[in-house]
């Protein structure tokens, strides 16, 4: 699923509540370095997964 997102190098904002993406999707999410807002909230993202994806992403917004 994430891993051929990861090929839209014009995705800034992608919207994953409410999936069933996991910490290990938010590795894939870390590669993307254009995004600027990543939704989390109500998906398998644990709280260390979010802070994990924040210092890979620090510019992005992150909302859990």
């Amino acid at each position: 699923g994430l891993k051929s997102l990861s090929n839209l190098k014009y995705l800034r904002y992608i919207n994953l509540s409410g999936t069933q993406v996991t910490d290990k999707g938010t590795a894939t999410l870390a590669q993307m370095k254009d995004l600027e807002e990543v939704y989390l909230w109500a998906s398998k993202v644990s709280e260390k997964g979010v802070a994990n994806l924040r210092k890979s992403l620090p510019d992005a917004k992150i909302l859990y």
